[in-house]
């Protein structure tokens, strides 16, 4: 039996895309000088996605996210450790 899980992917893997991908609308920008933090919600997940340097995106705007299957992590929800898969 698969154990409940919860996904994991960091903010520099996840790409800001234009027509497919994630919904999700920006709720907060934070610049860090040669980056760029969006915090981001999709539903009820939070999602904070990295970006180099500055960007168009404004708080309010809804975006399409996508990330490479390589960069996706499993952690149990039960015990915080990574899964393998």
């Amino acid at each position: 039996s698969i154990e409940p899980y919860q996904l994991g992917i960091r903010p520099e893997n996840i790409d800001v895309s234009g027509e497919t991908g994630l919904a999700v609308e920006v709720e907060t920008i934070e610049y860090l000088g040669s980056d760029t933090l969006f915090m981001c919600r999709s539903a009820e997940q939070e999602i904070v996605v990295s970006v180099s340097g500055t960007s168009d995106v404004r708080v309010g705007d809804r975006i399409k996210l996508n990330w490479k299957p390589e960069h996706i992590h499993l952690f149990s929800l039960a015990t915080g450790q990574r899964l393998e898969y």
